[in-house]
């Protein structure tokens, strides 16, 4: 009963859920963190839609997909593993084949390459929106039923930036848009930073127990090679005697 517990991949597949888990938490936590984001900036500068909520979709999206085609591979590897010398299905021998699984640890090496990028971006976000959130709360406290009009200490930076009409001044009706608690990001942004961190570590994890699980199977392969070379030797030696 030991034995064949110990058969089952519990910490492969522990590491590919949490993977994918961390990967929906932060394509949901990143998508809401952008669109209120969006909605603070909309109330000074009419910027529409960005598609950076689209490149989070795809990229969650397809982290999701190779994560479940290594979930698949490792199950199937496993049982393979344990019961080589028996016959299997097709699918069974493709995916846990050395020829399905080279290119998929390839793939895992690129997929933690975009996500390193995205983790990267994700914590370059994460910094600028607390700076922008921190320095709105401190005008937020300054506004009661008067304007500040920030466009005449800043034109020449204003003109540079864009040529689309900016609304600079800062009024009260603007206060409950931006300085309203439901309307702060920052633990969104937060929650997808670590998110993504334990997404980033995980696919590091299963890298590695992919690249094991590879070099087993090569060396398994050739050690049965081996054996039925031997075999086959014997066999004629048995049958020129």
């Amino acid at each position: 009963m030991c034995s064949k517990c110990l058969k089952f991949p519990f910490l492969t597949i522990l590491s590919g859920v949490i993977a994918l888990i961390s990967a929906i938490i932060y394509g949901t936590t990143m998508g809401l963190a952008i669109d209120g984001f969006e909605k603070q900036i909309n109330a000074f500068l009419s910027i529409g839609t960005s598609p950076i909520r689209f490149i989070v979709f795809i990229s969650t999206t397809f982290l999701i997909a190779v994560l479940i085609i290594f979930l698949i591979s490792s199950i199937i590897s496993t049982i393979k593993m344990s019961q080589y010398d028996k016959s299997h299905s097709r699918v069974v021998r493709f995916f846990s084949s050395t020829f399905f699984t080279g290119p998929l640890i390839y793939l895992m090496y690129f997929t933690i390459f975009i996500w390193a990028i995205l983790f990267s971006l994700t914590a370059i976000a994460l910094g600028f929106y607390f700076i922008f959130i921190s320095t709105t709360y401190i005008f937020c406290g300054l506004v009661d039923t008067r304007c500040f009009d920030f466009s005449v200490f800043l034109p020449v930076i204003v003109e540079k930036i864009t040529n689309k009409k900016v609304d600079l001044t800062f009024c009260s009706e603007k206060k409950e848009r931006l300085c309203s608690g439901k309307n702060n990001m920052s633990w969104n942004f937060i929650i997808a930073f670590l998110s993504c961190l334990v997404a980033l570590m995980s696919l590091v994890h299963c890298l590695m127990i992919l690249t094991n699980k590879w070099s087993r199977m090569r060396g398994k392969k050739k050690y049965f090679k081996r054996e039925l070379q031997n075999k086959n030797e014997l066999l004629t030696k048995l049958v020129e005697d």
